[in-house]
């Protein structure tokens, strides 16, 4: 059987100029982003931190009322 002909090689680019295409390519993505006011951005972490602290409380709670449970039926048995 004859072998098929081998495939050239394809020439890639170092891995300079890949790094550099890469980095043009994000900062070209990079600009088409809208990004958020100061005010919004603001807005947004007072909200994220008021709930940070209300589910917080909740599970410390919901952690006592368990930890009472289990004590409570630990000591029946």
């Amino acid at each position: 059987m004859a072998k098929p002909p081998a495939a050239t090689p394809i020439d890639k680019p170092s891995p300079i100029a890949r790094a550099r295409t890469f980095y043009s390519e994000v900062r070209a993505e990079m600009d088409k982003v809208a990004w958020p006011a100061l005010d919004e951005i603001k807005s947004s972490t007072s909200v994220v931190l008021i709930l940070l602290g209300m589910v917080s409380a909740m599970i410390y709670v919901f952690d006592g009322v368990f930890q009472f449970i289990v004590i409570q039926v630990l000591r029946l048995g």
